[in-house]
């Protein structure tokens, strides 16, 4: 009965909480509630607290632990201590153990990628500990695609979880962990993924076209392809949109359009939204085209 209660409230922080405190005072106290007493109780408790100071070695037992009913609490420690490589190695050793959950992977991805932009991904990937974390990130996103390989029903992620994934990707496959080049990278249609098997980069759609091999895509004239973006950061943020191949092309960012010129062989685009959060980006070809990559980053 507890393990059900703590199981069916993954979709919310507070609900999972609650429903924990719940479970406590229903079921005998084992080794497992033993260290995870610790860990919840530093989650929400201030730093120098004796559940703060005493949880490490409780959070490293339950991160090895299999169980659905530790996870959340044990990644919501790690993103607290700004250990993030830590949080992504908890949140995949749980997905490993039950991979067939849409909630278990939309719940502990946000958790992890709250992490990653509450403190800027120029932190978060910076150095040793900015590999491992997109090491980490890169293994639970392929073992996502893995996954959907075997279910009848695909795992699917939301939106702006799958645009994190996508994001780790470019920051993986540069390989370069210093500030100047983890700073930049938002989205890349060469690297982007296609988690429900379509044959398309999930936050991508195409329409009078098609994809084409490596990222790119054929439009017929009048086609569009849009994007699904998620731009994390707001408060005057600029970000650039490029774009490889030939043939005129117009953008927006939703009703705005965006300005195109072509610079080095490619058209290059500025956006500045006022707040962070999911856009429609536009790329309509009045006369067809050919387009060889997508990307955006920071300004």
């Amino acid at each position: 009965y507890a393990y059900k209660r703590v199981t069916g409230s993954l979709s919310d922080i507070n609900s999972y909480y609650k429903a924990l405190a719940s479970a406590v005072k229903s079921d005998p106290f084992e080794s497992i509630d033993y260290h995870l007493s610790y860990v919840a109780n530093a989650n929400q408790s201030p730093e120098n607290s004796v559940y703060a100071q005493r949880a490490a070695p409780h959070a490293e037992k339950l991160a090895v632990t299999n169980s659905n009913a530790t996870a959340p609490a044990v990644i919501q420690y790690y993103v607290n201590q700004s250990d993030l490589p830590a949080a992504a190695r908890a949140a995949d050793h749980a997905l490993r153990y039950n991979r067939a959950s849409p909630q278990r992977w939309n719940t502990y991805l946000s958790l992890l990628a709250g992490g990653v932009f509450s403190q800027d991904q120029i932190y978060s990937y910076s150095g040793e500990d900015g590999k491992a974390l997109a090491e980490t990130v890169h293994g639970i996103a392929e073992f996502l695609q893995e996954t959907n390989r075997t279910l009848l029903a695909p795992v699917t992620v939301d939106n702006t979880l799958a645009a994190f994934l996508d994001l780790n990707e470019v920051v993986f496959r540069n390989g370069i962990y210093e500030p100047a080049s983890v700073y930049a990278p938002i989205f890349d249609s060469r690297s982007a993924f296609d988690f429900d098997g379509n044959g398309a980069p999930e936050l991508l759609t195409v329409k009078g076209g098609s994809n084409t091999e490596g990222g790119g895509f054929h439009l017929d004239p009048g086609g569009t392809v849009t994007l699904e973006a998620t731009l994390p950061y707001g408060g005057g943020t600029g970000y650039r949109l490029t774009l490889a191949g030939s043939g005129e092309l117009e953008a927006a960012c939703g009703d705005v359009p965006i300005a195109l010129g072509w610079e080095d062989g490619v058209l290059l685009g500025g956006l500045m939204p006022e707040n962070p959060g999911s856009y429609l980006i536009t790329i309509t070809a009045p006369e067809g085209a050919e387009i060889e990559s997508i990307l955006l980053s920071r300004d």
